[in-house]
């Protein structure tokens, strides 16, 4: 099943999108909490926010997708 979750059309680019926008929402929570610093955002934060937004926007994605075949599967039988 996960061959064909990760295959299905539309995945790897709502990955990418909700990744980004994952990315982003949690640098900017950090930031604030820091005191909106101007020397915050280093390329480790960067890497580590777009890392965290790929771990979320992937398990995300993979619920949706999953629950979408299934849906059809069941559907279909």
């Amino acid at each position: 099943m996960f061959k064909k979750v990760t295959s299905h059309k539309g995945f790897w680019k709502s990955v990418v999108v909700l990744g980004i926008v994952y990315a982003v929402i949690l640098a900017v929570v950090l930031w604030t909490m820091r005191g909106f610093m101007t020397h915050f955002f280093t390329p480790k934060l960067i890497l580590v926010a777009l890392c965290a937004g790929f771990l979320v926007s992937f398990s995300t994605s993979y619920g949706k997708f999953w629950r979408k075949l299934k849906e059809d599967e069941y559907r279909n039988s």
